[in-house]
């Protein structure tokens, strides 16, 4: 995804609103296990996390041993990782008999794949930290969309930066009627891909 300077600056402020709002601040560890590259959703959480002033360690994927290690050494606060991911590393933090109590983990941003309330209830219980859903699309901006937050099973969409519309399917015979709406979002001020 192409990014000029400004749009960099704008997603960066975006994903500091968010993490704020989920309860990252500047004294927080943010460890982000999302692969850096194409997928923009590393880059966008790394940027916001140095915004507030968190320090940030840039795991990226895999090697899970390690992942749980600096953990441990660097008391990671907040983990960035997809909700599966998250599972992987509480199935290996299990097997390897290490007390998630004595992680110093409080909050968990999660993207990058669908996911349940019953896994996001899972996360939560068995990681000891609040999880929240972050949906982003790079062509759009990047990981700033729908943000749930404190509040469970509600999206906020940051109303300064996105212009948001709802369709209604007229052919979604297949649908639930309370599912025959379609988002149409477009972010204001990027400026490559508008």
């Amino acid at each position: 995804m192409g990014y000029t300077k400004n749009d960099i600056k704008i997603w960066s402020n975006l994903v500091a609103r968010f993490m704020t709002a989920a309860g990252v601040t500047h004294d927080d560890v943010v460890q982000i296990a999302f692969r850096y590259g194409l997928f923009t959703g590393a880059f966008g959480v790394h940027y916001g996390a140095e915004t507030i002033g968190a320090s940030v360690i840039p795991m990226g994927t895999g090697n899970t041993e390690k992942q749980i290690m600096i953990m441990q050494d660097y008391k990671t606060t907040v983990l960035v990782s997809t909700p599966s991911y998250a599972i992987a590393l509480a199935d290996r933090i299990a097997q390897l008999g290490v007390d998630p109590k004595s992680l110093s983990l409080k909050f968990g941003l999660f993207g990058g794949e669908s996911w349940s309330e019953k896994m996001r209830n899972e996360i939560e219980k068995r990681l000891l930290l609040s999880a929240t859903d972050n949906y982003g699309l790079s062509e759009v901006i990047g990981p700033v969309w729908p943000v749930n937050v404190r509040v469970k099973k509600v999206c906020i969409f940051m109303k300064t930066h996105s212009f948001l519309r709802l369709l209604i399917l007229k052919q979604a015979r297949y649908c639930r009627p309370e599912a025959r709406v379609n988002w149409c979002l477009q972010h204001l001020p990027k400026k490559p891909f508008p």
